[in-house]
């Protein structure tokens, strides 16, 4: 067992009864088992077949692909820190392992900001860069999104209806601002934390320091567009493989609005969530309930497999970092610099 994992079995005996992983654990299995429940599983249309094996395979290589290049996005995010792609790359796999068994990507982005602050860049600065990297990634899938609703106007308001679960409109944007304004007041309150200051000075000076560079800006949409991409060629060579028959040009909207689901902190790694919204997305192109379902949960497998790749690093090595050891301990960190 490595050192890190060794620290938190230790801390953890000193700790409560996790509840809310417990609650998480809890509705998972809840959402998913209501699916099952009413999913007909006699309209299944999966056959175990070399073209099923064949899909899985290729979609998880496109996965490695695309979080090698999420990676790379990183490094462009982080300019002139002297950071390897190669570690950032590892750090990136192991994030996506923890992101599977914790509510949606937070887990991954903790551990990411850990491994990267061990490098000698400080947890604000590390923070800030995830931050700054996870918002040109929400740019390209917006972006996607949009394109994708103008493509299928009428299937973007029914999914919009469908999912408001009967919510008049007034009251959805009322709950939006509202969301807003408290999002907005929680930066104002938090502002006079002495570690909030730090991770706003810190995303203040990495986007200035980021934005005065064209082609950085240049490289780094280009990389959100291609991992946006990737993520929709995934699926697109899942619903292959399981021979679910719906147009193609729909993944433009179906995968980011699955994906912008499966980001809310309410379950693990967003399992139901992302299958509802599966069901609700491929209801009007006659896709079977139970098909709906296994294509989602079908995703979450292979995601699975690809974080078994960041499961062996974590084992191997956890999250310290040899390469900038040396020059972390003779070098200040960033965050250290900026309360000089």
């Amino acid at each position: 067992m490595t050192k890190e994992g060794a620290e938190l079995v230790r801390e953890g005996k000193d700790r409560h009864f996790p509840w809310g992983p417990l609650i998480r654990v809890l509705l998972t299995a809840l959402v998913l088992g209501g699916l099952f429940y009413l999913a007909d599983f006699s309209e299944w249309t999966l056959t175990l077949d070399a073209r099923l094996v064949l899909g899985l395979l290729l979609s998880c290589g496109v996965l490695v692909l695309t979080l090698y290049l999420s990676a790379v996005r990183w490094k462009v995010v982080l300019t002139s820190d002297p950071v390897s792609t190669a570690y950032l790359s590892r750090l990136y796999f192991i994030g996506w392992f923890f992101s599977q068994f914790l509510p949606s990507s937070i887990g991954g982005d903790a551990a990411r900001v850990v491994g990267l602050s061990r490098s000698g860049l400080g947890v604000s600065r590390s923070a800030s860069s995830i931050l700054l990297e996870r918002a040109m990634g929400l740019a390209a899938l917006l972006g996607f999104l949009g394109i994708g609703a103008v493509a299928f106007p009428s299937l973007a308001w029914e999914t919009a209806a469908r999912s408001s679960l009967g919510v008049d409109g007034p009251w959805i944007w009322l709950g939006a601002a509202s969301a807003g304004l408290l999002f907005v007041g929680l930066l104002v309150f938090g502002s006079r934390n002495r570690r909030v200051r730090s991770l706003l000075h810190q995303f203040v000076g990495l986007w200035t320091e980021f934005a005065s560079s064209r082609s950085a800006m240049g490289r780094a949409a280009g990389l959100s567009v291609l991992v946006q991409g990737g993520y929709i060629a995934a699926w697109i060579l899942l619903a292959w493989a399981m021979r679910v028959e719906f147009p193609l040009l729909v993944h433009l909207f179906f995968v980011p609005a699955v994906s912008l689901a499966a980001l809310l902190p309410v379950t693990v790694s967003g399992l139901g969530i992302r299958e509802g919204f599966t069901v609700l997305v491929l209801a009007p192109f006659g896709v079977p309930m139970a098909d709906a379902v296994a294509y989602g949960v079908s995703f979450y497998v292979i995601s699975l497999m690809v974080g078994g790749i960041g499961g062996i690093l974590f084992l191997r090595s956890g999250l310290t970092m040899t390469v900038l050891r040396s020059h972390a301990a003779t070098t200040p960190s960033t965050e250290d610099r900026a309360g000089e």
